[in-house]
């Protein structure tokens, strides 16, 4: 959950720890687009530019589904999304797996304002029975660490087999000194500089989740993100 100037948005926290070759970067520069949302009965527009292609993203998510089906053959992973962020990579990942996997959500309460509240409130919705299974977590967005952090030590009580991180975006230059050595994306759909972006189930006050592709914020109204 990630907000912007009292607009909510997704979630963060970045870095790599055994990570996937990473998707090149997008040379061509995308022209500008507008949209225009109505929200709380004021229209609100919003200049943004895409940084990645629904293309990009649907072949990073084939090559990571590839890569996990391999790992974790015959082992029946938990394939947990955090939502609301993730749904969409979530749900698309799990698709491109060719194994047995459960699927379970976590949700996470954290954000207030521009940035992170620092304190994470609590861990909601996992159902499963995650003893001795192998957990894999599938974020939006990695970047402060923060939330991740929480994350890894709460499911941890649930004395599981393995926990597997994938992380459809990190921003490895936000992440946090204090969680270094603690907080590490196994799996990496693309790394991106820290600008705000939407899209592919990464929202702005609950809006662009549904966006095919990853776009960067701009401005809105007229104003730099």
């Amino acid at each position: 959950m990630r907000r912007v100037a009292g607009l909510v948005t997704g979630f963060l926290l970045p870095m790599l720890a055994f990570s996937e070759p990473l998707a090149k970067k997008e040379k061509k520069a995308e022209p500008m687009e507008t949209h225009v949302v109505t929200i709380k009965g004021k229209p609100v527009t919003f200049t943004m530019q895409q940084v990645i292609s629904a293309e990009k993203i649907q072949e990073r998510v084939k090559e990571l589904g590839k890569t996990l089906s391999e790992k974790f053959t015959g082992k029946q992973p938990v394939v947990i999304g955090v939502l609301s962020g993730s749904s969409i990579f979530h749900s698309d990942l799990v698709r491109a797996m060719n194994i047995p996997v459960e699927v379970d959500f976590v949700r996470v309460s954290s954000y207030h304002g521009t940035e992170s509240s620092g304190k994470v409130k609590s861990a909601l919705g996992v159902k499963s029975d995650l003893k001795g299974r192998h957990i894999i977590m599938v974020e939006d967005i990695v970047d402060t660490g923060r939330t991740m952090d929480f994350l890894i030590t709460h499911f941890k009580t649930y004395q599981p087999a393995s926990i597997t991180i994938v992380s459809l975006l990190t921003k490895p230059t936000k992440l946090l000194p204090e969680y270094k050595n603690t907080v590490f994306v196994d799996y990496i759909g693309f790394k991106i500089p820290p600008d705000f972006v939407v899209g592919f189930g990464l929202d702005l006050d609950g809006y662009f989740r549904n966006l095919p592709d990853i776009k960067i914020v701009k401005t809105i109204d007229g104003k730099s993100v």
